[in-house]
């Protein structure tokens, strides 16, 4: 890739309304038109993804190439409510997961245009995909806001299962169906500190790492445990 090309974004539906419709826009390429999606509201004629309530609350990651958008990721530091609630409510009460409660953050709609998966950039002197560079500034971003553990929603089966565990994610609930998805799904969880499992695993999310608390490292084994039994 040529040099200067590439960037990385941040912003807020609000504060970016151009940035904000480019990202409607991707999210209608990846999940309607190539995963299908169908279900998901959006306009066919328009080619877009129609704004979701939680969008609100969010803020935005979005990579360019050029003038072109050609990735995407939706960031919320998790308050009183967030997308999908009801899908990480078993493991929400559990008492691990109690001194977490206020720096806990979900990671949605994670959308790289097909054309643009395989090119590889820099950063901190390695070479990753532009979807592991948005994941890690993703989760960087949740991090400046106190997360200390990050939710997502994916496909086991598919690419994006195989993506988020070599990332670093573990798997914690079993597979289940839901309406609008054209696959089953699962659950994962990420510990931003997480470094011993990073450097098994070589990820980049070595780059968020910090010293980690004596709570998670109880939840790095409890997440360990729970995945190894799923």
């Amino acid at each position: 890739m040529p040099e200067g090309k590439f960037t990385l974004l941040s912003f807020s539906a609000k504060d970016s309304p151009i940035l904000y419709l480019a990202y409607l826009k991707i999210k209608y390429d990846v999940f309607v038109k190539e995963l299908g999606w169908a279900k998901l509201p959006h306009s066919a004629i328009d080619k877009i993804a129609y704004a979701d309530p939680y969008d609100e609350i969010a803020d935005f990651i979005i990579a360019r190439y050029g003038n072109k958008t050609v990735g995407i990721t939706r960031v919320i530091k998790i308050h009183s409510n967030f997308p999908h609630k009801e899908f990480f409510e078993p493991i929400l009460h559990t008492k691990v997961l109690k001194p977490f409660q206020n720096k806990l953050a979900t990671l949605n709609a994670v959308a790289i245009k097909k054309k643009y998966r395989r090119i590889k950039v820099w950063n901190n002197s390695r070479q990753v995909t532009i979807g592991e560079l948005i994941l890690v500034k993703s989760v960087n971003h949740l991090q400046n806001q106190g997360a200390k553990i990050v939710f997502i929603t994916t496909d086991p089966n598919g690419a994006g299962g195989a993506f988020f565990r070599k990332l670093g994610f573990y798997t914690i609930s079993p597979s289940f169906y839901y309406p609008h998805s054209p696959t089953i799904l699962v659950n994962m969880a990420l510990v931003i500190n997480d470094k011993e499992h990073f450097v098994k695993l070589n990820s980049p999310m070595l780059a968020n790492c910090k010293a980690m608390s004596k709570d998670e490292r109880i939840m790095v084994q409890y997440l360990n445990n729970r995945s190894t039994t799923l």
